[in-house]
């Protein structure tokens, strides 16, 4: 698991996204998220799960779609892309964390082979 400092934006940041550079060994699985991740707005409890910009739509272990966009504390409009996710938080988001966990299937020959995150950018969108 990697968990980062907080990134801090001069402004309130309204949105943001991932772009990842991942390597998954050839003899994992393709269908299956090895590596999972997370945003956080600093200062609250919950981790949010995120899906990179690049990668095909993903679901999580409830069937929702993990969301490639986050927004913080913008009016939800009327007609929305199922891929984005709204979050309201009692004060501006000025600080948020990156978090990714990695996971390797169990047993054979997989004990000495891991996902590689060799990259990770966090766009964050400020108001205005």
């Amino acid at each position: 698991e990697l968990i980062s400092v907080p990134f801090l934006s001069p402004k309130e940041i309204i949105k943001v996204h991932l772009v990842v550079d991942e390597y998954i060994p050839p003899s994992f699985e393709a269908h299956t998220n090895w590596i999972t991740y997370f945003v956080k707005a600093e200062g609250f409890d919950e981790w949010i799960e995120i899906s990179p910009l690049s990668s095909p739509t993903t679901f999580n272990k409830q069937g929702e779609i993990i969301p490639k966009i986050i927004n913080f504390n913008v009016p939800k409009p009327s007609i929305v892309a199922t891929e984005h996710k709204f979050n309201y938080t009692p004060r501006p988001v000025q600080k948020l964390r990156f978090r990714a966990v990695f996971n390797r299937p169990v047993g054979g020959n997989f004990d000495s082979i891991i996902p590689l995150l060799k990259s990770y950018r966090m766009i964050m969108v400020p108001r205005g």
